[in-house]
């Protein structure tokens, strides 16, 4: 089963869409804050998400998501969200991701601040080191991935990523940061 959301206006107003009575997705508009919720949709790829918004001046923009959950779904890979330069948090939590975007991808999101991306199937160091050129990012959640079993997994994601605050629960300390 794979959800594709197209072309869905909204107001600024409290919104909440339902993309079908079998999939219970919503999107929500609380005040400045526009959540799209597609957690347990069976979607096996964010390509397809196209939403549009209208403002109150009847100008319209793509994606104008702040969080987007997309948890529980069977993601193995994510496409598409380039467009999402106002997204602060995406849950991609316990789907089954095997590969992470390059920086391309990561660059088009700088405001991003949270990032889940526990319960997964994330094996390699390298590709979570793409997530570096995300200035923002103070939370990231990679437990439950077998790449937490690196030796080196936390000593090089709290210096690679180096606005992190909270890595898999545990606060950063200044200890774990290599200075120059």
């Amino acid at each position: 089963v794979c959800v594709c959301v197209c072309l869905l206006s909204i107001s600024t107003q409290t919104t909440a869409y339902n993309p079908g009575a079998d999939h219970g997705g919503a999107m929500t508009s609380y005040a400045s804050q526009k959540v799209l919720d597609l957690h347990e949709q069976g979607l096996q790829t964010t390509a397809g998400i196209a939403i549009r918004y209208t403002g109150p001046e009847g100008v319209t923009s793509v994606r104008p998501w702040e969080i987007m959950v997309l948890h529980s779904n069977l993601l193995t890979r994510l496409d598409g969200l380039q467009h999402c330069s106002r997204l602060r948090k995406l849950d991609l939590s316990n789907n089954q991701l095997v590969e992470m975007p390059s920086k391309h991808l990561w660059r088009c999101l700088p405001n991003l601040q949270v990032l889940l991306l526990n319960d997964n199937k994330l094996d390699s160091i390298h590709m979570l080191q793409e997530l570096a050129v995300l200035p923002r990012l103070t939370v990231l959640m990679c437990y439950g991935n077998p790449v937490e079993h690196h030796p080196s997994y936390r000593h090089v994601m709290v210096n690679v990523c180096i606005s992190l605050l909270l890595l898999d629960f545990y606060i950063v300390s200044d200890q774990e940061l290599i200075e120059g």
